[in-house]
């Protein structure tokens, strides 16, 4: 099935990307390939993943203290945000609510 991420999630995605690359110039491209690696892997199976609120589902990636929050369309998957792991979950359940 196809991913599809929303303008949203890319621009929480880019702002990571930024906080990384002044630590070190390489993180950045670790992050976007685990990013890839977690599509690929949800992408066979999306329904396997643990729903946290109707009907956005998580996949935490490996490497980096983040999630993506995803919700699975009837010919896609969109990936709805792209939120560290340490947020107060009523933030995010706040912000998955409005998209």
């Amino acid at each position: 099935m196809k991913a599809r991420f929303l303008d949203a999630c890319l621009q929480e995605i880019e702002e990571a990307l930024v906080w990384y690359a002044d630590l070190d110039i390489q993180i950045p491209d670790r992050l976007l390939s685990e990013i890839h690696v977690a599509v690929e892997k949800l992408s066979p199976f999306p329904e396997a993943f643990h729903m946290v609120i109707a009907p956005y589902r998580k996949l935490r990636l490996t490497k980096f203290p983040y999630s993506l929050f995803f919700r699975v369309d009837p010919h896609e998957i969109v990936i709805a945000a792209f939120i560290h792991q340490r947020s107060d979950p009523s933030k995010w359940m706040e912000l998955l609510s409005s998209r």
